[in-house]
């Protein structure tokens, strides 16, 4: 069979514009659990190679119910006490942080849905690689709560790191 050149009428797709490299702005989504510790721990770490700066992102969740109470972590951080601990605790992270590496800030939103608000904060910081923990959920929650980094890697504008 022999070989044909392609026509005039064939187009081909454009090359798709990827993610700047290496990175200018990396962020950290933190929850304060020994996974996202890791998580950021190798993000601040990936920055200082790079010379880029970092931003540890935690999200306070909102509860859903109103007057609904329980001892849900998630249900507490609406509280401003819960607010505030939060914001003590992501000031403690910071400064463990800035001695890897003195380029890191961090953010604090309050939120319903904390993949949405993760999702909002990497465009408005502009965002060039997200990084997060793989989910510590059992098999027996994971049907009921998802996992966050599924909904990251799916709808994210920017490039993904797992870590686990």
């Amino acid at each position: 069979m022999k070989a044909t050149a392609p026509s005039q009428t064939e187009t081909t797709s454009p090359i798709p514009q990827l993610a700047t490299l290496p990175p200018q702005h990396i962020m950290v989504a933190v929850d304060f659990t020994p996974e996202c510790r890791r998580a950021a721990v190798y993000a601040v770490r990936l920055a200082k190679e790079l010379g880029t700066r970092v931003t540890l992102l935690h999200i306070c969740q909102e509860p859903v119910f109103c007057g609904y109470s329980s001892d849900d972590p998630a249900d507490r951080s609406a509280n401003p006490f819960y607010q505030k601990q939060a914001a003590n605790q992501l000031s403690s992270e910071l400064t463990a942080m800035r001695q890897i590496y003195a380029e890191v800030g961090a953010a604090l939103r309050c939120g319903v849905d904390p993949c949405a608000e993760i999702l909002k904060a990497t465009k408005e910081f502009k965002v060039d690689l997200l990084v997060t923990a793989a989910c510590g959920y059992s098999d027996l929650k994971r049907p009921f709560y998802g996992r966050k980094e599924t909904s990251l890697i799916f709808y994210a504008r920017c490039p993904v790191l797992v870590v686990h």
